[in-house]
């Protein structure tokens, strides 16, 4: 007879004396690293770059412990009983699985390849190891792009009238209704949403979708800003990148630098300016196609301003159409100036050549984001009621409109136990949300 094996507490480890959680996809352990400032302990840590394992293990100290468990792998090859028998946890000793799938695959600047692109389909091994460990919350993470993208991509060439109408499983938003509807099958109250870092005394204009679960208590409730563009209701004003970078002296700087050509290009434009301040007779040959392309194209050639909070920082600071040029220097950010804006202690060390470690800052979330789910998570765990979802009152505190699209949304909750009770809501372009319905769960 076939007897399931149950992981054994492997020698040496300790029983944990606060919540534990699992990260998945680590990166350079922003997220990890503001969990355990709100209470928890990280046991173990899954990211399939070893320069990522590097920096979370050289970075130890700010864990307080140092046997920190790395495992550099690729999650598709990581089972429950790994997870288990390295982190020396049992099954239901797990409280948190926390991580962010690449997101490119979702990323509106990208292709959008979904679910089909071979990053797209680790979402499914997200979803397998939620749930093979049951833990009692999951919180996943990821750009905007994945609330709208369809389940199956339709590549470009063959969208228009000349083709055939759009499948269920082609339609915008479909990947989130499916991503919903596997979440409920396993138990878990989901509630999902937008958040924009600044918003939470971060200096970054950084907006990121998350869906958060509950297996017990009712649906996690989005924790409430504390800052705001316009200052209300006790609410603090943004946090400005001349803040953030107030007091940073650095020895030896680690940074890219421009082309000569660049470096002309940016000694023209001022402090918070970009492409529009060039003359007119330089703007075609510095944005070549672009310049006929439509849109705003606002991170062209753009220079930050150290009175407004820094723009979304990525792997790449020194491209003409992402840049992120010094207020006053002809440069891009450094390496830990860009830390900085993300939140990362001065003492935290990034491990790789120049490029690994931009793309370790751009692609992690900023610590503090982590402090605010973790504390929230931990609230609602405890049983306090205002981390608790009422339908009946707004999710989100939408005092303001988001920085770059005009309306914040589209957010939600959606409860495990009958699949056609949901609330979806949609911010108007006021910033106030609509009412709550209550409708039959989509098709996939």
């Amino acid at each position: 007879m076939h007897k399931t094996k149950i992981a054994t507490r492997k020698a040496g480890h300790r029983r944990a004396r606060r919540p534990c959680a699992v990260s998945l996809f680590s990166g350079a352990g922003g997220l990890d690293l503001g969990l355990e400032w709100a209470g928890f302990e990280v046991r173990v840590w899954v990211d399939a770059d070893p320069t990522c394992g590097e920096t979370i293990k050289a970075n130890a100290h700010h864990f307080r412990r140092p046997d920190l468990l790395v495992l550099v792998r690729d999650v598709r090859t990581v089972t429950a009983q790994d997870l288990f028998y390295t982190s020396g946890l049992r099954p239901g000793e797990v409280t948190l699985v926390a991580g962010g799938p690449p997101c490119q695959p979702f990323s509106t600047a990208g292709r959008r390849g979904g679910p089909q692109d071979q990053r797209g389909g680790l979402v499914y091994e997200f979803l397998r190891i939620v749930g093979e460990i049951k833990p009692r919350y999951f919180l996943f993470e990821n750009v905007v792009g994945f609330f709208s993208a369809a389940f199956r991509h339709r590549p470009l060439f063959r969208r228009g009238k000349a083709f055939a109408a759009y499948t269920p499983e082609e339609r915008r938003g479909s990947l989130l209704d499916w991503f919903l509807d596997r979440l409920c099958e396993l138990g878990y109250d989901v509630t999902w949403g937008v958040l924009n870092a600044a918003d939470y005394g971060i200096p970054q204009l950084r907006e990121r979708a998350f869906v958060v679960g509950s297996s017990q208590g009712g649906p996690v409730a989005f924790p409430a800003p504390t800052h705001a563009r316009r200052p209300w209701d006790g609410l603090r004003p943004w946090v400005t990148l001349g803040e953030a970078l107030a007091g940073l002296a650095e020895e030896s700087q680690v940074v890219v630098r421009y082309s000569q050509r660049k470096e002309t290009v940016f000694r023209l434009i001022p402090p918070g300016g970009n492409w529009r301040d060039l003359p007119e007779a330089l703007v075609r040959a510095a944005m070549g196609r672009a310049a006929l392309a439509t849109g705003g194209k606002a991170g062209w050639w753009r220079r930050l301003s150290i009175d407004a909070p820094c723009p979304t920082v990525l792997a790449r600071v020194d491209h003409a159409s992402t840049s992120l040029c010094h207020p006053t220097e002809t440069r891009p950010l450094t390496v830990r100036e860009c830390a900085r804006v993300q939140g990362f202690p001065d003492d935290w060390v990034f491990c790789g050549p120049p490029s690994k470690q931009y793309a370790q800052v751009g692609s992690a979330l900023p610590p503090r984001i982590g402090v605010v789910w973790g504390t929230q998570i931990l609230r609602h765990l405890r049983g306090d009621r205002d981390a608790v979802l009422d339908p009946f009152r707004p999710l989100l505190s939408l005092q303001d409109r988001s920085p770059s699209r005009g309306v914040v949304g589209p957010w939600g909750w959606r409860r495990s136990r009958d699949g056609a009770r949901q609330g979806r809501k949609e911010a108007t372009a006021g910033g106030e949300p609509a009412a709550a319905t209550a409708c039959a769960r989509p098709a996939p």
